[in-house]
């Protein structure tokens, strides 16, 4: 609602990629309902997967495996809800997967299919998708770019042509244009979501605080309040209440922060380390926590709601069908569909089968998602499984991965 709201008013706030609410305000002209971005999201993951298993047939997997695997991607509760979410997040994951496949074809041609002008084109597209819809997703395209151009270095002038025109728009669309469009910056302090969980589980377990300490966290935020606030899993009832003080931070302060960060941390190494095992937990544990634990796994419901927008029930019978099938999914079938670790693992597994039927290149496939994973990790906020999306997307190239065969007869022992 927070960016419906910003394409009526015209007064952009990077706190939601800017480029994915002008392509949100872009589509409002053709169709001035939420809808129209539903659609579009039907249209586009659809386009993309289907241009994936299309890869999938040219390298010689089955028709039939490849129809299976559509049958399953289609009937995901995840896809079913996401691709009607108005989430950034869902176009984010999509072009992960885009970008995934991208470096699957690159991988079993060795760079070669970087020669076409469309295939050029194709990857230009992945990338911009990559670096425009998530705030992650720069560098994350940056890691790749490096890794691409290391590998393939035989095509090393088509690669640093394309990654040199991404990193140019990226500066020219966050520089000028956001300029003239007169763009607010996103809150930095996103970024701080486990350094406050750190500090906040130190502050709950009287861990050792130095006076000096002390009161400069005071003035983010008083001490008590630290304590009644923070959930281990969340840094949302800290960083939203009306008593933190970003002004003690920001702008002038972040050194001052950083070093009383770091210090603590070195005071308080176990209770640190237990503070970011907790938070990061959507990452790496596939079964969720069982005590004050809380994640979202999707949404049905409007909030802040100023526009009147409604969703009209069609057919009530399919969609009380529907209800059922994603509670039982988000209930009895929980850690297999709405744990993004499972996803993971199984990532690695496919990829380590792939490798051992071929070559080292094989971990090129999935890294794109797993360098999201790293950046996630570092910086995850809450335990909501949109922000790992992109490893459910992926899944589906890993498995399929595994068992194809692209070295070389003459390569092979």
């Amino acid at each position: 609602m927070d960016q419906w709201s910003q394409t009526h008013t015209g007064n952009f706030n990077n706190w939601h990629p800017v480029v994915h609410t002008l392509f949100i305000m872009f589509l409002r002209h053709i169709w001035d309902s939420p809808a129209i971005v539903g659609v579009t999201q039907i249209i586009i993951m659809s386009l993309i997967f289907g241009y994936c298993m299309f890869q999938f047939e040219k390298v010689g997997a089955k028709k039939s495996v490849l129809w299976i695997i559509s049958l399953l991607f289609a009937i995901s509760p995840v896809n079913g809800i996401y691709s009607i979410t108005l989430w950034k997040d869902v176009f984010y994951s999509t072009f992960i997967l885009l970008f995934s496949t991208v470096v699957l074809s690159l991988v079993v041609t060795n760079g070669d299919w970087l020669n076409c002008n469309r295939n050029m084109f194709i990857f230009l597209i992945a990338s911009l998708g990559v670096v425009f819809f998530r705030h992650n997703g720069f560098p994350v395209f940056i890691a790749m770019a490096i890794v691409l151009l290391i590998v393939f270095r035989h095509r090393f002038k088509r690669f640093a042509f394309l990654s040199s025109l991404v990193v140019v728009i990226h500066y020219i669309v966050t520089g000028p244009i956001f300029d003239y469009l007169k763009v607010v910056p996103s809150d930095p302090n996103e970024a701080l979501s486990i350094p406050t969980q750190q500090l906040a589980n130190v502050i709950v377990n009287d861990g050792k605080i130095t006076d000096e300490q002390a009161k400069y966290l005071n003035e983010i935020l008083p001490l008590p309040l630290w304590k009644q606030y923070y959930r281990p899993y969340t840094t949302d009832n800290i960083k939203f209440s009306h008593e933190y003080n970003r002004k003690a931070i920001f702008p002038d302060h972040i050194s001052t922060y950083l070093r009383t960060w770091m210090d603590i941390c070195l005071q308080n190494p176990r209770l640190v380390t237990e503070a970011f095992i907790k938070q990061t937990s959507l990452v790496w544990q596939i079964n969720p926590p069982t005590t004050n634990y809380h994640t979202l796994t999707y949404m049905t419901i409007i909030f802040h709601n100023p526009f009147g927008i409604k969703s009209r029930i069609i057919f009530d019978p399919l969609t009380i069908a529907v209800k059922k099938y994603l509670t039982i999914s988000d209930t009895t079938l929980k850690p297999l569909i709405w744990r993004p670790a499972t996803y993971t693992l199984l990532i690695l597994l496919f990829t380590f089968v792939a490798f051992l039927r071929n070559d080292w290149k094989a971990w090129l496939v999935p890294l794109t998602v797993l360098l999201n994973t790293g950046t996630v990790l570092i910086a995850l906020p809450a335990q909501d499984f949109r922000y790992l999306y992109s490893n459910s997307l992926v899944f589906f190239i890993a498995f399929l991965f595994a068992f194809i065969s692209y070295k070389k007869k003459e390569m092979s022992t």
